[in-house]
Parts: C-alpha cells; sequence; structure tokens
C-alpha cells in the first residue's frame, strides 16, 4: 500500500517536537498513516515487526530527528484501558526534552471522542497541540 507523505511533510515543521498518534486498531494492521510516518521516523516502523515483541505492548514509542531536533511518535490503541494515562506518560517524556510551546500533532480517527481530546489537551499547557482526522 502506497500512501501519501505529503500529508504529513506539510504538517510537521521545525516547531514539531512529538506526534500522538491514536488508532482503533493494533500497530501490526499498520493503520493510516503507517507507511507515510514509518517514512519520516526512518523505517523505525517496519524494523518494529522484525523483533518479537507483541504488538499489543502500550505504549508504541519511536525517536528520530527531524530540522536537527529530537521528534517522538506515540501510537495508542483508542480501546486500550488506560490510554489517558499512558498518553500523559508520552508527554511527559516528550516535555522534558522539548521546547515550550512546540507543536504535538494528533492524527485520531474521524469519529474519536472530543472530550477525550481536550481533556488531553487541557492537562499539558507545555505544547500547542493540532489535530487532524485521519
Amino acid at each position: 500500500m502506497v500512501e501519501k507523505t505529503s500529508f504529513l511533510q506539510d504538517k510537521i515543521s521545525s516547531k514539531t517536537s512529538g506526534i500522538l498518534w491514536l488508532t482503533q486498531g493494533d500497530l501490526k494492521e499498520k493503520p493510516k498513516p503507517f507507511y507515510a510516518l514509518n517514512y519520516f521516523f526512518d523505517g523505525l516502523l517496519m524494523n518494529y515487526f522484525q523483533r518479537d515483541l507483541p504488538s499489543h505492548k502500550m505504549p508504541n514509542l519511536f525517536f528520530t530527528k527531524n530540522f536537527n531536533k529530537n521528534l517522538f511518535l506515540g501510537h495508542y490503541n483508542l480501546a486500550f484501558p488506560s490510554i489517558d494515562k499512558e498518553v500523559g506518560i508520552f508527554l511527559d517524556i516528550v516535555a522534558n526534552i522539548a521546547e515550550k510551546k512546540s507543536q504535538i500533532l494528533i492524527l485520531q480517527p474521524q469519529n474519536t471522542d472530543e472530550k477525550f481530546i481536550k481533556k488531553i489537551t487541557k492537562r499539558n499547557q507545555f505544547f500547542d497541540f493540532k489535530a487532524f482526522n485521519l
């Protein structure tokens, strides 16, 4: 499956320190935009499958450099019971390394509960959040 990387290319900038990728399925299902993210993270997502690790383990965290700055990716299955807590941990990790008011892109399915997104963004004032429906 070929995906256009331009969707993310237009959104990731030198101010972006992280991507919070919310899906309704397991990472092994390669949910959209798996291939575009794999490209921006230097093939790390595909390398993940070459190891014998269960993909249902949460969270799936990845790290790369972009514009000579750290760029984090956190993948979370929305069905995971303690997703609020896990996303909070991810944001705390990124906040320890990122610049204040740097961007976190939220990639979410169209039917994601807006209350959940507001809860995440209100709890952490360190970042500038930008949400996009997939």
